[in-house]
């Protein structure tokens, strides 16, 4: 398949899968959901039967209000919050072949499902320094929480706050 300008939701209806994008791995039970790039390769894997709804929404309606999914690319989103119920009921509208609800509401309800509803936090972007960092240094054999703690001048309780928020400890950020 040729690359393409989007992000692909997908939910998961029945069954269950891992899905891996760049160096991030998410298993999905029913209901909930992940992004991926359909820029970058990624690698699907089903445990038996399964059921999925993959929407395919263009980059472009989230240029406007500055969406940057780059930092949810194959993490599971829970679809039991407010707004990812809301999103995974109109999934499952589509499926049923119901009438389709318009794009744009489906690209605003996602992005609330992936921010909480809330615009991101100051520690949202102390949290993505912190990403960037381990990132650019990974190959460091040096790079420990108590080295990139140092390094940002916050404490390693800290850091491993941040990285609880994102629901995922530096260690698994790591590898």
């Amino acid at each position: 398949a040729k690359p393409c300008d989007a992000l692909f939701v997908n939910l998961q209806v029945e069954g269950r899968s891992t899905v891996r994008q760049r160096d991030t791995e998410t298993r999905l039970e029913p209901g909930s959901f992940t992004l991926l790039d359909a820029r970058r390769p990624f690698a699907m894997r089903f445990e038996g039967p399964f059921r999925q709804v993959c929407l395919h929404l263009p980059l472009a309606l989230f240029e406007e209000s500055r969406f940057d999914g780059a930092g949810l690319l194959a993490r599971r989103i829970d679809g039991d919050t407010v707004f990812g119920a809301a999103l995974r009921e109109q999934l499952q509208a589509l499926l049923a072949g119901q009438e389709a609800p318009d794009i744009r509401h489906l690209a605003y309800l996602l992005r609330l499902a992936c921010e909480g509803g809330r615009r991101p936090l100051l520690a949202d972007e102390h949290l993505a320094m912190l990403q960037k960092h381990v990132a650019a240094h990974a190959g460091d054999p040096g790079l420990t929480p108590l080295a990139v703690a140092a390094h940002f001048r916050i404490s390693v309780r800290h850091l491993h706050k941040l990285f609880a928020h994102s629901g995922e400890s530096f260690g698994r950020h790591l590898l």
